[in-house]
C-alpha cells in the first residue's frame, strides 16, 4: 500500500511539474520524503534505497526552478548520501555550484561523476566549460576534446572558441569547418566563426558568415520550428535558451564591425539603426562605435531624432530628471547629455590605451566585506556558505560600493548637493568613482587607503588586469559557446562567453583659477 502511495505522489508530482506549477510540485516531494523518513520498516532496502534517493533527486530539480540554489545544492547532496553512484545528481549539483561560481566544488562533483561513468562526455564538457572560465585554456581544450571525441559533437564550437583564444588561429578555422559539417543549420558557428575573420580583418568572408547565419535564423523563424520536450522524462537541469533577439543584435553588430573595417560607415550606421529598439543600442553604443568614423554633428542630430533612444528603459535617469521640464528645454537637455557621453567615452579606458593593469589599496576588513557573501548558511549561523565565498569583487552603484567609506562618503556630498541619491530608481545610476592607481605597492597609498583601525601595514593591495573591465562597450564582439548542460540533444544551453563588466574612466584634473 505504502509503495502504491509513494507511486500515486510521484505521478502528481510530475503532473504539476510540467506545468510548470513548481511550488505545488514541490510539496509533494516533501510529502515522499516524508513518507519514506516516517514508514522505512514497511519498504524492503532495495526499493527505498532507489526511490528515497529518486526523491531527494527530483525535489533538488524542482528547488532549482525556483531559484533556491543552495537548497537545491542541499538535496542533491543527501540524494547522493543514500545513492553515492547517482552521476545525474553530481553532475546536476556541479551545475549549480559552478553558475554560483564554486569552480573547485563544482569540479570535484563533475569529476566524481566521471569516476562513476568515466565515458561521460557532459562531465567532460563541464569541466571544459569551468577551466575556461578561469582562463585555463589548455586543460579546457584538452576536456573538450575528450567531450567531443565521446560524441558531443556541440564541443566543437568551443574547442574552435579556445584555440582562438590561445593563438591558433588555423586549427579555431578546421574546428568550426568540423562543426559546420555536424551541424550546417547551427547559425551560431557561422556567427562564431566570422568573429574570428573579423578579429584578423577579413571583413568580406566574415560578412558571408553573418550572412548565412541571418538566413539559417530566419528560416528557422519563418518555419516557426521550435523544440518540443517531453516533460515527463526531464532528467536535468536546463540551461536558459539564448533568445533568438539576441542572436540577432550580435549578427547585425558585427555586421557593422566589418562594414566598418571596409570603411562603409554610413551603411554600418543604417544596419544598427535597423535594431534601434534592442537593448544593446543606446545613445553610448552609438557614440562609442561611430565617432571615429563619422561627424559628431551627423551623429547627435542622429540620435536626437531617434525616439526610441529616449525610452524610460534605456534613459530611466534622464527621464526622471526632464519629468516636469518643458518640450523645448528638454531638446536643449538632450544635447547636453548626448555630449555628456561624448565625453565620457574620450575619459574611457579603450582597449587601444596602454593601460595593462591597475591597483586599488583598501583595508584587508574592507576586502572581505566586497570579496565574501555575508548570507550565513541557514543550518548554521556561525559560518558561511563556502560556495558563496566566491563572488568578483562588487564594483557597481553606490548602493553596492566596494569601498563601503568611499560609498558614504559620496553619498553625503550627493545629499550635499539637493541630489535625492536614495531615490530608489535613481541608485543604479549613480556611478562609483573608487580609486584606482598605476602605481602599485606604493608607500604612500598604503598610507592613505591600506590600513584598518589607523594601524600601518594592515592593508592590501588589490591589482586588476585590462580584462576585468569593459574597454570595449559591449559591442557583442565575443564569441557564444554552448555552456552547462546535461543533455546533449537540445539547444537549451547556448549562453554567452563574457563577464559582465564595467568601464574604467581617466581622472582629469581641472584647475578652476587658471581655468
Amino acid at each position: 500500500m505504502m509503495k502504491d502511495r509513494i507511486e500515486s505522489l510521484f505521478v502528481q508530482a510530475r503532473f504539476y511539474f510540467n506545468l510548470e506549477k513548481y511550488s505545488s510540485a514541490l510539496r509533494i516531494y516533501f510529502k515522499i520524503i516524508n513518507c519514506f523518513e516516517n514508514y522505512d520498516e514497511v519498504l524492503e532496502s532495495n526499493y527505498k534505497d532507489r526511490y528515497f534517493a529518486r526523491s531527494y533527486y527530483k525535489t533538488a530539480l524542482t528547488l532549482y526552478y525556483l531559484n533556491r540554489y543552495e537548497e537545491a545544492i542541499d538535496y542533491y547532496s543527501k540524494a547522493i548520501e543514500i545513492n553515492p553512484l547517482y552521476e545525474k545528481a553530481f553532475i546536476n549539483k556541479g551545475i549549480i555550484l559552478a553558475k554560483l561560481m564554486a569552480f573547485d566544488e563544482a569540479l570535484y562533483s563533475f569529476n566524481m561523476a566521471l569516476e562513476i561513468n568515466d565515458k561521460s562526455e557532459i562531465s567532460y564538457f563541464n569541466i571544459g566549460i569551468i577551466y575556461s572560465r578561469l582562463e585555463r585554456y589548455e586543460d579546457a581544450l584538452y576536456y573538450f576534446n575528450k567531450a567531443s571525441e565521446l560524441g558531443y559533437d556541440y564541443a566543437y564550437l568551443n574547442v574552435a572558441i579556445v584555440l582562438e583564444k590561445i593563438g591558433k588561429i588555423e586549427e579555431a578555422f578546421e574546428a568550426y569547418d568540423k562543426a559546420v559539417a555536424i551541424n550546417k543549420s547551427l547559425e551560431v558557428i557561422y556567427l562564431n566563426k566570422a568573429s574570428l575573420l573579423i578579429n584578423i580583418k577579413k571583413y568580406k568572408e566574415a560578412i558571408e558568415c553573418l550572412d548565412k547565419s541571418l538566413s539559417i535564423l530566419n528560416e528557422r523563424n519563418s518555419k516557426g520550428d521550435t523544440i518540443i520536450k517531453n516533460k515527463d522524462y526531464i532528467e536535468y537541469i536546463e540551461i536558459g535558451m539564448m533568445e533568438n533577439d539576441t542572436i540577432y543584435d550580435r549578427i547585425y553588430f558585427l555586421k557593422s564591425e566589418a562594414l566598418i573595417g571596409l570603411e562603409q560607415y554610413d551603411y554600418a550606421l543604417t544596419l544598427i539603426l535597423n535594431i534601434k529598439d534592442s537593448k544593446s543600442v543606446n545613445i553610448f553604443s552609438i557614440i562609442s562605435r561611430f565617432i571615429e568614423y563619422i561627424g559628431i554633428e551627423k551623429i547627435i542630430n542622429t540620435i536626437l531624432n531617434e525616439n526610441s533612444f529616449w525610452t524610460e528603459e534605456k534613459e530611466e535617469y534622464f527621464n526622471f530628471i526632464v519629468r516636469d521640464i518643458n518640450i523645448e528645454n528638454r531638446i536643449k537637455l538632450k544635447k547636453l547629455w548626448i555630449l555628456q557621453y561624448v565625453f565620457l567615452y574620450l575619459v574611457s579606458v579603450k582597449d587601444n590605451d596602454k593601460v595593462n593593469e591597475i591597483s586599488h589599496y583598501t583595508s584587508i576588513e574592507v576586502f572581505d566585506d566586497m570579496a565574501f557573501d555575508k548570507r550565513y548558511d541557514k543550518a548554521d549561523n556561525s559560518k558561511y556558505n563556502t560556495y558563496l565565498k566566491k563572488n568578483k569583487l562588487r564594483m557597481t552603484s553606490i548602493k553596492n560600493a566596494n569601498d563601503p567609506k568611499e560609498g558614504k562618503i559620496l553619498m553625503q556630498l550627493l545629499r550635499n548637493n539637493n541630489v535625492n541619491s536614495k531615490y530608489a530608481s535613481i541608485n543604479n545610476f549613480i556611478a562609483l568613482q573608487t580609486s584606482f592607481s598605476r602605481c602599485k605597492d606604493s608607500l604612500t597609498m598604503y598610507r592613505l587607503y591600506g590600513k584598518y583601525d589607523n594601524k600601518e601595514g594592515t592593508g592590501c593591495c588589490l591589482v586588476f588586469d585590462k580584462s576585468f573591465f569593459d574597454t570595449s562597450f559591449n559591442n557583442c564582439g565575443s564569441s557564444i559557446l554552448f555552456s552547462f548542460s546535461y543533455d546533449k540533444n537540445n539547444y537549451s544551453n547556448i549562453e554567452f562567453y563574457e563577464e559582465q563588466t564595467l568601464p574604467l574612466y581617466f581622472v582629469l584634473y581641472y584647475n578652476y583659477k587658471k581655468k
